[in-house]
């Protein structure tokens, strides 16, 4: 059986002590909602699209997509993944000025 050693248990609170401090020096930079969730408005477009994106892909996406790939091949990519990109930059240029406008702060007040 494997024991953890004293660096590792080291490596381990340097990490966490990390990771707490990170939190709390950006608790100090970030202190409402909108700078916590909007990001201050500081996005450009494609952080914009990235961000869109990158919320898109989770556990159903990835099993998703790996399923089709198997079965259907290279060409699911096409039909499937090409079109979802395609949706993501459309609606990130014409609705990110339209949100930012209408000072929208969350999905639901769309």
């Amino acid at each position: 059986m494997y024991e953890i050693a004293t660096i590792d248990y080291i490596i381990i609170a340097l990490y966490l002590a990390g990771m707490v401090g990170v939190g709390l020096w950006f608790a100090k930079k970030h202190t409402d909602f909108e700078d916590f969730f909007l990001a201050s408005r500081s996005l450009t477009t494609p952080l914009l699209i990235t961000t869109l994106i990158s919320t898109y892909y989770g556990i159903d996406v990835l099993f998703g997509d790996s399923q089709l790939g198997f079965t259907n091949g290279v060409v699911a990519w096409f039909a499937y993944a090409r079109p979802t990109y395609a949706f993501f930059l459309i609606a990130a240029f014409l609705l990110a000025h339209r949100l930012r406008e209408d000072d929208f702060k969350s999905l639901p007040d769309i």
